[in-house]
């Protein structure tokens, strides 16, 4: 490591060889300075040293075999506990989606039974009636949730149920 005064050396030389702002050279090189170098280290005697950075930094990339088996294993495994995070999330999502869908489908038949009614003064016999009255545009079917409706009565209203395919209630 080159002492104080060394270093005072250099930003003596550097101005009376004309180094501008930032270490950049505005003139001619003295001698003192390395070639393409912003600062430099100048030994007692007056001539430069050569830096080891670049040395150093060959030696590292030299010595740099790449990953170990262990860290690709705990790469993999990361990656892998990730994974089964986002299916069981999606999962959860698309489960929502059944129910809202199965929720929505209720609440469709339910308000084209009551348009039935108030049109007609009485309860539609099914969904095929509604469908056919042109109350529904189809009649809502799925593979995840069956829609149940129960026609209404003189004294009570028809009744719209949805289950979903495991048999909870939508």
């Amino acid at each position: 490591m080159p002492k104080r005064d060394q270093l005072r050396g250099v930003s003596e030389s550097a101005s009376r060889t004309g180094m501008g702002v930032n270490g950049m050279d505005t003139r001619s090189y003295s001698g003192q300075l390395t070639l393409g170098s912003r600062y430099a280290l100048v030994a007692p005697t007056g001539t430069p040293k050569r830096s080891n950075m670049r040395h150093r930094l060959t030696a590292a990339l030299r010595n740099e075999n790449g990953f170990t088996l262990i860290e690709l294993l705990i790469v993999i495994v990361i990656l892998g506990v990730l994974s089964g995070i986002v299916v069981f999330a999606v999962s959860n999502f698309n489960n929502d989606g059944v129910t809202a869908a199965c929720r929505s489908d209720v609440k469709n038949v339910e308000i084209a039974s009551e348009a039935y009614y108030a049109k007609t003064g009485g309860w539609a016999a099914d969904v095929a009636t509604l469908v056919t009255s042109n109350y529904l545009k189809e009649a809502p079917s799925s593979t995840k949730y069956t829609i149940t409706y129960t026609a209404g009565t003189a004294t009570a209203e028809s009744k719209v149920t949805g289950a979903l395919t495991g048999g909870a209630a939508c």
